[in-house]
């Protein structure tokens, strides 16, 4: 389930957004530019009725990425889209 094609749009795309959609999620499948959401669940029923049960990006559109805490991890999130392998930073 790779996502870099998504990811991509969504960073060439992410500094005009910042302007007049931040905080919103936008849903992204492919090169399609499916919406802007106020909840990535409704950001995902969208989903589930434009593409089905498959793969889609759905992402709150940030400044700044957030980090993750689960229990004691700290997951710093995914870095896609740079032409290397995929990679997540997390500390235990």
């Amino acid at each position: 389930m790779k996502l870099n094609a998504e990811y991509n749009l969504y960073l060439e795309h992410k500094k005009g957004w910042l302007k007049k959609r931040k905080g919103l999620f936008v849903l992204i499948k492919g090169k399609e530019i499916a919406g802007f959401y106020n909840s990535s669940n409704e950001a995902y029923q969208i989903g589930l009725k434009l593409f089905g049960n498959v793969s889609m990006l759905i992402h709150q559109i940030l400044k700044k990425e957030p980090v993750i805490y689960i229990g004691r991890t700290k997951i710093d999130c995914l870095r896609m889209g740079t032409g290397d392998a995929d990679r997540i930073t997390a500390s235990f």
